[in-house]
């Protein structure tokens, strides 16, 4: 697939409730990718999920669009605003449609991520957590300039078995 096929999209309140639906299938399908829980998140009210994709001078959300469909997510905020936590950042809620994957979408969803957080003042590095089960992700991260610095081991619960998580970064 080129990337002609298919645009990265800054999301906007208005794109609230097609960015919810497929977050909602991430967090079911892929239970052990995610800190959040589907359960749990039904219960989120769609002004809240409005205030989430509205971009900000610390955080925003991307969406890859394919024929005005979203086909994966991803989004990034600042750590904390704090001026000695400032400096850094966090990728979170990466998510492909399954049918989608290998294509190259997802490299192309995560460079536009890290190109905006570079763009924003005084981000120096973009952490994220990662199943390391999850190779194929692994590998995609560390393609993107990523290095593994530790693990949390039993780092979630998912049904009761316990969820690994390496620690990454990228130094901007």
């Amino acid at each position: 697939m080129t990337e002609a096929e298919f645009l990265i999209k800054e999301l906007a309140p208005a794109d609230a409730e097609e960015f919810w639906k497929l977050r909602l299938k991430g967090l079911k399908e892929e239970a052990h990718a995610f800190g959040a829980s589907y359960e749990e998140s039904l219960n989120t009210d769609m002004d809240t999920v409005r205030k989430r994709v509205s971009s900000t001078q610390n955080s925003f959300v991307l969406a890859a669009v394919i024929a005005d469909k979203f086909v994966g997510v991803t989004g990034f905020y600042r750590y904390q605003e704090g001026i000695k936590s400032a400096h850094k950042g966090v990728l979170w809620g990466v998510y492909l449609l399954p049918e989608h994957r290998g294509r190259g979408i997802a490299k192309v969803l995560l460079k536009a991520v890290i190109e905006k957080a570079r763009s924003l003042p005084g981000i120096e590095l973009i952490h994220l957590g990662v199943n390391p089960a999850n190779q194929p992700v692994v590998k995609l991260y560390e393609s993107l300039g990523f290095s593994k610095w530790g693990t949390e081991r039993h780092a979630l619960k998912v049904n009761g078995e316990y969820v690994d998580e390496d620690q990454m970064v990228l130094w901007l």
